[in-house]
């Protein structure tokens, strides 16, 4: 059987990690009914954190990735319409700035796509 790779085993530690201190800030909690019941249940939560992690980050950086993409998509678009409404600009760099938008919107639907792609064939 081949090993996990490298960035599944890191958010599974880190997802332990982070189930390990839940289970240790129970433990510092009164004693009490609320203690107990959370101690009972800290291992499922511990677990559960733990199997999670990976696709809570994998979110995390898509959403960053998305609006990451989004930010220079607009930035170009705002740099494309100064030029085009500049009669002093170059052409050549209104062409080229023109050219830029497209490559970020060709990048932003690539992306989709190759969710939506991942989507239908899970």
């Amino acid at each position: 059987m081949a090993a996990p790779p490298q960035r599944n085993r890191t958010s599974s530690a880190a997802g332990l990690s982070a189930g390990t201190g839940f289970s240790g800030v129970v433990l510092l909690l009164p004693d009490g009914p609320v203690k107990s019941i959370l101690l009972i249940i800290a291992p499922t939560i511990t677990v559960v954190i733990s199997s999670s992690w990976y696709v809570f980050t994998q979110e995390i950086e898509a959403r960053v990735a998305d609006w990451r993409i989004r930010s220079q998509k607009n930035k170009a678009a705002i740099l494309y319409e100064r030029l085009k409404k500049d009669e002093g600009s170059d052409p050549a760099l209104t062409e080229q700035a023109r050219q830029n938008l497209n490559a970020l919107t060709i990048i932003e639907v690539e992306i989709t796509k190759r969710r939506v792609d991942a989507i239908v064939s899970s």
